[in-house]
Parts: C-alpha cells; sequence; structure tokens
C-alpha cells in the first residue's frame, strides 16, 4: 500500500514549502515495470508542481521486499526545464530500444525488485511499497493512489514521447498528386506501403516491411514487390506470396509532418519531400507508447487471425468522422493490385462506408510527374464495422465480388512501443 504521511501531508507540504526546499521534493511514483531478466526496467514520476526541476545530487532508492541490498540511482544532471505537466523516468539502458524513449536517468539492469519492494524517490519525499510486477514483457503495474492497476507499460520521460510517423504521406500537396506512401510504425522499426504506377501505367505496389532505425528520425529498408493469390481466393495461401527485393529505401523525418523519402528501385534513385496527408478535421496526433484517449484506427490491418491470411493488407488513416482507406492486395493473374478508398464515412456505430476505386498513371519515376495522367475508376464498395480498438470486419464488393473478411491490428514489432493515435 502506498504510504498515507506523505499523501495526507501533500496539501500542506505543497502550502509551507519555500521555493528552494520544493525543489525537487513534489513527484509522485506512478508507473513501475520489469521485464522478465531486469534489462528493461522503469521507474516512472509525475510532478505535482513547477519548479521542481532541481533534481542533482537527490536519489532513488529500492529495497527488496523481505530484506535485500537496496540499490540507489542518482538523478543528476538537473532536469533541463520547468515540471509544469512532466515525467521524470529512471530506467535501464534497455527502455530506450524497447520503447523508444530515452530515461531521464539511466539506472543498472535489475534495479527494480520484480517480486515486490519499497521505492523511495527524494530521502522519503515519496514512498511506494509495490508488490510482485508483472513479468510479461508488456505490462506495468500502475498507481495513482492506494490501489495498483496493471496496464500497458506506457514509459515517459520528462521529454514526452516521441512521435510515431504513421499515416499517409505525399509529395508536397498538389506536386504529385496522384500517389502516396502510407506508414506503420512500432518501436524502431517502420513498415511502409507505397502506392504508384509501373511502367505500364498500371498500380503497382510496393512494400518496406523492416525499414529499421538507422538515426534520429531515419529508417532503412530494402523494397519489395510482391505477388500472391487473387484478392478473392478461399482460401487464401499465404505461402504463395512471392517477395521480390527491388532495391532499398530511407526515410528522413526533420519533424511528425515533414521529411524526405530517398530511394533506389531497379537502378533508378529519387529523392522526394513528403508531408502528412491530412483531408479532414480532427487529425490525430501520434506517438510511440502512451495511452490512447479514444477511438482512432490508424494503422495496418490484415486478416484476423493474426497470420492468417499474411501477404495483403489494409492501411487506415483516421481523422474525424472519415477513414482513407488503402488496400493492397493481388489481381486475377496473381499480380499486385492497389485499390483506394479515399471518402469513407462514418455511419451508425463503429461503422463506416465508402467506394473503392482503381488507379492508373505515369511511372513512378516520371520526371516532371504529370497529375493529369491519373485516372480513377470506380470498382466497388466497402464497408468496415469495428467491434472495439483493435478489431473489425472489412466487407467488400469488388468487380462484382462480394466478401467479408475479420480483420485486425498488424502488430509486426511486438517488442517496440506501439503507435498510440488521439484526435486532438
Amino acid at each position: 500500500m502506498r504510504h498515507l504521511a506523505s499523501s495526507l501531508a501533500l496539501a500542506a507540504l505543497v502550502a509551507a514549502s519555500g521555493p528552494a526546499s520544493a525543489a525537487f521534493h513534489l513527484f509522485r511514483i506512478n508507473e513501475v515495470y520489469t521485464n522478465n531478466n531486469g534489462t528493461v526496467q522503469f521507474v516512472e514520476l509525475t510532478a505535482l508542481a513547477g519548479g521542481q526541476q532541481f533534481t542533482s545530487g537527490h536519489t532513488l532508492t529500492i529495497t527488496p521486499a523481505g530484506g535485500g541490498a537496496a540499490v540507489v540511482c542518482n538523478s543528476a544532471p538537473n532536469l533541463p526545464g520547468d515540471t509544469s505537466g512532466k515525467k521524470m523516468l529512471f530506467g535501464t539502458a534497455g527502455v530506450q530500444a524497447r520503447f523508444g524513449v530515452t530515461p531521464d536517468y539511466i539506472c543498472p539492469n535489475s534495479f527494480v525488485a520484480p517480486a515486490g519492494g519499497t521505492i523511495n524517490w527524494g530521502e522519503g519525499s515519496d514512498t511506494l511499497v509495490y508488490p510482485a510486477l508483472p513479468v510479461d514483457g508488456a505490462t506495468s503495474l500502475n498507481t495513482s493512489g492506494v490501489t495498483f492497476v496493471s496496464r500497458a507499460a506506457t514509459p515517459q520521460s520528462f521529454a514526452g514521447l516521441p512521435p510515431a510517423y504513421q499515416g499517409m504521406w505525399w509529395q508536397d500537396p498538389g506536386q504529385e498528386s496522384g500517389w502516396g506512401i502510407n506508414t506503420a510504425h512500432q518501436g524502431d522499426i517502420i513498415f511502409a506501403t507505397w502506392f504508384t504506377y509501373g511502367a505500364d501505367g498500371k498500380g503497382l505496389w510496393m512494400i518496406l516491411s523492416n525499414a529499421s532505425k538507422i538515426g534520429e528520425g531515419q529508417y532503412r529498408g530494402d523494397i519489395y514487390t510482391a505477388r500472391g493469390p487473387p484478392f478473392n481466393a478461399e482460401p487464401f495461401f499465404p505461402n504463395q506470396v512471392v517477395l521480390t527485393n527491388v532495391g532499398n529505401g530511407t526515410f528522413t523525418f526533420g519533424n511528425s509532418s515533414s521529411g524526405t523519402f530517398q530511394y533506389t528501385v531497379n537502378d533508378i534513385t529519387q529523392t522526394k519531400d513528403i508531408t502528412r496527408f491530412v483531408f479532414s478535421a480532427g487529425a490525430p496526433e501520434c506517438t510511440l507508447g502512451g495511452t490512447p484517449t479514444g477511438l482512432n484506427y490508424q494503422d495496418i490491418w490484415w486478416k484476423a487471425p493474426a497470420s492468417s491470411e499474411s501477404g495483403w493488407g489494409l492501411n487506415i488513416v483516421h481523422q474525424g468522422n472519415r477513414l482513407l482507406m488503402s488496400w493492397f492486395t493481388y489481381d486475377a493473374t496473381g499480380k499486385g493490385q492497389w485499390l483506394l478508398m479515399p471518402d469513407v464515412v462514418k455511419g451508425t456505430g463503429e461503422s463506416f462506408s465508402g467506394k473503392i476505386y482503381r488507379y492508373t498513371g505515369n511511372p513512378f519515376n516520371s520526371t516532371p510527374w504529370n497529375p493529369a495522367s491519373v485516372i480513377s475508376t470506380e470498382v466497388g464498395t466497402a464497408t468496415v464495422v469495428f467491434s472495439d480498438r483493435n478489431n473489425g470486419t472489412f466487407a467488400y464488393t469488388l468487380d462484382n465480388i462480394s466478401q467479408s473478411k475479420a480483420i485486425t491490428r498488424t502488430v509486426f514489432n511486438p517488442d517496440g512501443a506501439q503507435a498510440a493515435c488521439n484526435a486532438p
């Protein structure tokens, strides 16, 4: 149980403390995490007031339940600014790789006692007696008072949560309308689907299924084309999907809304400036980690159960009451084809419906790009109905063929922080 003395005295402490004595005291321990071997652990604290950044020289001490040597983590230097609305994070070096968040203060591996213990911040400024921790690698112990709740681990440092580069991107608005690239972001990996056109002018999709982080805001991976069973194949056999490596690509993001996409495909090298595609009010802000505050379905989805029809997918961009959906699959000959649902509108409950279009246009390497060459043809209708945040159904009629698929979010990096997209 959380200590009572500090909680009951908090109001008095705030009132009585002057600037010097309140320079580091007012933090409360709110989240504790460990994996199963102690290499990824953290303790997160929440600032209860501003002006608490003078933490240097103070310690976080953890004493195992039932005795044992206490582990001390030092907090030096001071936090870099005012603490209003901020967090403070103590953690092992492995936190950055696992969650994409760099702790404010690095502690040794196994500094958190997994079987329970006592955490003491700032020489008694806050104390937490905690029970045994989850060790499943995904769940942390959270507390806001005297009770504990296990939920998905979401470490946050003073700097806040890092951005998730998740959504649809295109060339600066109006310049190269007609192609786009969708990114899903989990941990240090981006899964990108590039929707463009081949030398014959027909739709061509390529993927970067494992674009790994190579620097701050930079992700690089191989580019593949694909062949597979026709979209309406019943059953759909994932082992018939064949990937062909055609090059590589690098994303460099200057911020959460713009960047560049440099690629070499079949010995053709180009660089495109890209910006996030905003088509409606209510475009979400996406971060790595964090807790979703509402229902936003922006992600990459596939057939449920997971991996049952690996080889095709549905990208969903969710802004306000509208979805933009891009479907990458295969035609009757097994060639990759992509289809776009640019205006999928919310109906009753969590149901969204819209028209399906197939596109043709000038080849991806055309210079200059000619937006007027892009022609859309209506080829069907689609409806998605979500049963919860992570599951739903995708029903469609395409080329006079009607089907319905159960779908679920694609988790391609289970050890990485998942993107949380929240409407402003």
